[in-house]
């Protein structure tokens, strides 16, 4: 009947104000940046016109609350409906607001570009073009959309809309049902079960 959940949020500190109608870049020390055409809309539809406050969050997959701080789980469906597990190549989370403080959204038939760190301990194994997921806050699960290409130490793809955004392989999910007991044949609750595999990510639940 207990369903125990950690919870990290990110901090939705406004890395940089742009203008709407000028092309902008918004970029982390670690790398990371959004390139900006100048085009968004309210949560209407409506074209928006007015300063832009970017929030821009990097998450890292060697970063120690890597499992805690993503949204849901490594869960995705890929374009073609087919259930696959995520390995991640970083993470990325971009939120707009607008002057009344709502929230905006790149305006429909535009796209941004959006540039990723991949972590030290992937670059070797990092393909040259990766599918670009995003997180369907709805679903729950992550849905491709698009690739990204590596440049350098970078993955580069264009976006249509935000939320979080992930390059990733993927893998056929396995799902393993564990009942973890003392000596005394009594079920033990709270526990974190990690399955640690080939790859530099771990999967716990």
């Amino acid at each position: 009947g207990d369903n125990r959940i950690n919870i990290m949020m990110i901090p939705a500190t406004t890395t940089s104000t742009i203008n709407s109608g000028a092309t902008s870049t918004v970029s982390l020390p670690d790398g990371s940046s959004v390139k900006f055409d100048g085009s968004f809309k309210n949560e209407n539809g409506t074209a928006y016109t007015g300063s832009v406050k970017v929030a821009l969050f990097n998450l890292k997959t060697s970063d120690t609350y890597f499992n805690e701080t993503m949204p849901g789980s490594l869960l995705a469906g890929n374009s073609q409906g087919e259930s696959r597990l995520l390995e991640s190549y970083g993470m990325m989370h971009v939120q707009l607001t607008g002057d009344s403080g709502q929230n905006l959204q790149l305006a429909d038939g535009h796209t941004a570009e959006i540039t990723s760190p991949i972590d030290a301990a992937q670059l070797s194994t990092s393909p040259a073009t990766i599918p670009l997921w995003s997180f369907n806050e709805t679903e729950g699960i992550w849905r491709e959309e698009g690739s990204a290409t590596k440049v350098g130490n970078k993955y580069v793809g264009n976006v249509k809309h935000f939320s979080w955004w992930c390059p990733s392989i993927t893998a056929n999910p396995v799902f393993l049902n564990v009942s973890v007991k003392n000596s005394f044949n009594q079920p033990l609750g709270n526990l974190l079960v990690t399955l640690s595999g080939t790859s530099v990510q771990d999967y716990g639940s």
